[in-house]
């Protein structure tokens, strides 16, 4: 449980990292641009942000994780999620977007220790965690929010 964001706030948060990343007209945006990044835009401001590639067996079940270290946001995911979103995989750069949402909308939890995997399985959403305070439902529309922009969304239905 996180604190509570309608869809519309999470979108534009969405927003603002793109406009912070310099990115707000791309029609699509590829979010491998995030190994580049060393700052990223957060609901409490501008933080350290690190973008990690690791080895598969150091998260076999994971497709995703962020956390902060004491110093920085971290997300780390497997190089196969890199290779995947690399070749254009539509999974993998979701991926990648929503650990982003983790970074950019929960810092409050990340920093009080909280670790946010992406599950390959899926991640569980318990039901009785209303939409607007769980972090999963808000990270699910913050990554298409990121990935593109309004026009492509409403060209596809989805805005």
């Amino acid at each position: 449980m996180v604190d509570p964001l309608s869809d519309a706030d999470v979108r534009e948060n969405a927003k603002r990292l793109r406009r912070f990343l310099k990115l707000a007209d791309a029609e699509r945006i590829d979010p491998l641009v995030m190994e580049q990044v060393t700052e990223i835009w957060t609901v409490r401001g501008v933080k350290p942000f690190r973008f990690e590639i690791v080895a598969d067996v150091d998260l076999p079940n994971d497709s995703g994780l962020t956390f902060y270290d004491g110093s920085a946001l971290l997300v780390q995911i497997p190089r196969r999620i890199r290779h995947d979103a690399f070749m254009g995989d539509g999974y993998a750069r979701y991926t990648i977007a929503h650990e982003l949402g983790h970074a950019s909308l929960h810092l409050d939890k990340l920093i009080q220790g909280a670790a946010m995997p992406r599950r390959q399985i899926g991640n569980a959403v318990s039901t009785w965690i209303p939409k607007f305070k769980s972090a999963e439902h808000q990270v699910m529309v913050f990554g298409g929010a990121f990935l593109i922009n309004d026009k492509l969304a409403r060209r596809m239905g989805g805005a």
